[in-house]
């Protein structure tokens, strides 16, 4: 019987070097996946912030495009950020408050991107004689105004600028 369990009085342990070396090791380790832990936190944290203000930044930019794409008459004051859309027999405002992008006194910014800059001016007066172009909208020859739009949004202390040309066959040319 005692040649089949070892021998317990012979058997080493670890000696207090030998964990101090393995506690050492270990929490080498333990700060090493901490790190690169908290590292690509905020990589991802940073990627989200640029995704959600590219993703707001254009939702914006569609909305103004859509109106001013769409307007009969539009009239700008850059000294309040406003636009005046007049649509047959509805008027829309458009205008810059506190940060806000506001239509109609409705905010449309969200997820707290704040809306610094907004511009819109005449790019190019053209005359478009050519009714194919118009995609049926108007079967005459007529006044075309290339308007363009410049948005500045900022988020989580980043900003972004877009420019977007919009086409509007329907505003009155200016003389």
């Amino acid at each position: 019987m005692n040649s089949v369990l070892p021998k317990i009085n012979n058997s080493r342990g670890l000696t207090l070097l030998e964990l101090i070396v393995a506690m050492a090791l270990t929490g080498m380790l333990l700060v090493f996946f901490i790190s690169a832990n908290i590292f690509i936190q905020k990589i991802l944290i940073n990627w989200s912030n640029d995704n959600t203000l590219a993703e707001e930044r254009e939702f914006l930019l569609q909305v103004i495009s859509d109106e001013v794409a769409a307007c009969d008459y539009l009239s700008f004051d850059s000294s309040k950020m406003s636009l005046i859309c007049y649509e047959k027999q509805d008027t829309i405002h458009i205008a810059v408050d506190g940060g806000n992008l506001l239509k109609d006194n409705n905010i449309l910014n969200r997820y707290g991107v704040v809306v610094d800059n907004f511009e819109i001016s005449e790019d190019v007066f053209a005359k478009v004689s050519d009714s194919s172009i118009l995609n049926d909208r108007i079967a005459s020859k007529h006044d075309c105004i290339l308007y363009r739009i410049e948005l500045s949004v900022s988020y989580k202390g980043k900003t972004d600028v877009a420019v977007q040309k919009v086409r509007n066959f329907l505003a009155y040319a200016k003389q």
